[in-house]
């Protein structure tokens, strides 16, 4: 509409500008204080809407007038959801969010979930969704860790997180779980950990690393199989299988070597995986669990979306519904008693 404007920002979670031109030259369009803080900011299709989401990852549209911004709220969560960001300090000292989520914070949650970031400096925000809103409505508290590695930290902080740093995700995650344990907002035996993709990787270690305070971990799309599968192995990420020094770090790493050598002998396991997933196809999850059988681990489970690819399939479709009622059940179900 012969308007032109463009959206800055240098890294994910840095203030944005929004720069507008008019006269000949570039303008800056003032952002709210809740635009500025956004994590993301885009463009509708609409030359004078802005997009972002707020600390909630709630997705936000603004549009401005001469009286200034008019916000709409498109994706929210259930009424009542509230929020708390907590701090937390890390196995070496380091400071980070915790971000809390639940239906009152004054009220005990049934059980405590604690969602993982994975890789890529993918945001590790609750966006509203099925799941979330399901978990919520169940009077699940939920967890996200802003770990290193993920967004909103600078370039610094996304490099502690990848290669022989990616044990501080893990470390970082296990930060915020001691911290909403140490205020009440969590209950040991009652926590379980999720990853979906390469979050996968550091929601096993979570389980792994704390018997008796995670009750089990929920592997969805997940990549445990890292030196099985040349195709996603990502060098910026993990480093290079060729590299003695990156192979040994992903031999640590490496989920399924551990199921494999009968590590893990406690806690409940949910792979939840995809038929048609060609990044990390269902075998990761059909290895995985028979690797834990081999060696005594009973206490797992697995459901394979058969039409579903990596990114899930639609809210209402048969298959998401099996697989949300799984999932929340699991959540309710893992910290109790397996019967004799």
């Amino acid at each position: 509409n012969g308007v032109l404007q463009l959206a800055l920002q240098s890294m994910p979670g840095s203030p944005a500008k929004l720069m507008r031109w008019s006269h000949g030259g570039w303008q800056e369009t003032p952002l709210t204080p809740a635009q500025k803080a956004s994590t993301f900011v885009g463009f509708g299709n609409h030359p004078d809407m802005v997009s972002y989401y707020d600390a909630m990852a709630q997705r936000i549209i603004a549009t401005p007038d001469e009286n200034g911004w008019h916000e709409q709220i498109m994706t929210k969560h259930p009424a009542g959801t509230r929020s708390q960001t907590i701090k937390a300090v890390s196995a070496d000292g380091n400071l980070l969010d915790c971000l809390v989520l639940d239906r009152g914070l004054n009220n005990k949650a049934v059980a405590t979930l604690i969602e993982i970031y994975g890789a890529y400096g993918i945001a590790n925000l609750p966006f509203p969704g099925e799941q979330i809103s399901a978990l919520l409505q169940a009077n699940v508290r939920l967890v996200y860790p802003q770990t290193r590695g993920g967004s909103g930290g600078g370039v610094k902080w996304a490099s502690a997180g990848r290669g022989a740093g990616r044990i501080r995700v893990v470390e970082d995650a296990e930060a915020c779980m001691q911290e909403v344990v140490r205020q009440g907002l969590a209950e040991p035996g009652k926590i379980v950990s999720r990853g979906g993709s390469a979050g996968a990787i550091p929601a096993y270690w979570l389980l792994q690393r704390n018997p008796g305070t995670v009750a089990g971990v929920i592997l969805e799309r997940p990549y445990l199989a890292m030196q099985m599968q040349r195709g996603i192995i990502n060098e910026v990420e993990y480093g290079s299988l060729a590299q003695q020094a990156s192979r040994k770090v992903i031999d640590q790493l490496n989920p399924y070597a551990s199921m494999l050598a009968g590590q893990l002998q406690h806690g409940k396991v949910l792979f939840l995986c995809g038929g048609e997933d060609i990044n990390t196809p269902d075998w990761h999850c059909r290895a995985s669990q028979t690797a834990l059988r081999l060696r005594g681990h009973r206490q797992s489970w697995m459901y394979i979306a058969e039409h579903s690819d990596h990114h899930g399939l639609p809210p209402l479709h048969p298959e998401t519904q099996t697989e949300l009622r799984l999932l929340v059940n699991f959540v309710l179900k893992a910290g109790e008693q397996q019967k004799p």
